[in-house]
């Protein structure tokens, strides 16, 4: 096997920069007069993902693991960061359906959608569809996913210091927060360990479908 080329800090920073600005403001979580705002979600978005496309591209897996792993984001954002998968009090969302091991699970219904679509699907493919030269290969070195790592953690403790001030004197209960990481744990290691390795696409001769049969 060759070795895995790796580098592409253009696409790293369209990444980190597209993701936050479409997860936010493309689906209206944070509206267009507050869109300054974005810079807050940068460390955490931007960061997150990117170790996300990292972790499954150095893994040779594919979407199915990123679609695991926007799960997992989804745990760190709302379970660990801001909390509010099991504050009573933070967006009102406490009494949309009952909660199950302190969870708000509609509010966590709602969420687990909207993150692996927004902010880790739709992100990065277009990042793909931008860099089709590295499709398939991570776009970091070693080096820099450390660093990446690094201001990810950064971003969590953001998201921290920001639910405190909307949701003040809340905090988790330690079971809650031991749950999401072992969550997340176990997601990982299915993602990367467990889903079977990406195909290589073969290419065919056959004809391509008429343009009204497609649409």
């Amino acid at each position: 096997m060759s070795k895995l080329k790796t580098g592409n800090r253009a696409a790293a920073w369209v990444l980190v920069i597209l993701t936050p600005l479409i997860a936010e403001l493309a689906f209206g979580s944070t509206p267009l007069h507050l869109g300054y705002l974005v810079l807050l979600w940068t460390p955490v978005y931007g960061a997150g993902i990117s170790l996300v496309r990292e972790a499954v591209h150095r893994a040779g897996r594919g979407w199915p693991s990123i679609v695991l792993l926007g799960i997992a984001y989804e745990l760190i954002e709302d379970g660990i960061g801001l909390q509010a998968l099991s504050s009573p009090h933070l967006y009102g969302a406490a009494g949309w359906a009952p909660r199950l091991f302190g969870l708000k699970t509609a509010y966590w219904e709602l969420n687990v959608v909207y993150h692996v679509i927004f902010s880790a699907v739709i992100p990065i493919l277009i990042v793909d569809l931008l860099f089709p030269a590295h499709l398939n290969v991570p776009y970091l070195k070693k080096t820099e996913t450390v660093i990446t790592a690094i201001v990810g953690l950064l971003g969590i403790g953001l998201l921290r210091t920001v639910s405190a001030s909307n949701d003040p004197g809340y905090l988790a209960p330690i079971g809650v927060l031991v749950g999401c990481v072992v969550a997340i744990a176990i997601i990982a290691v299915i993602a990367l360990k467990v889903v079977p390795p990406r195909t290589t696409a073969v290419r065919t001769t056959a004809a391509v479908p008429p343009i009204w049969v497609l649409g």
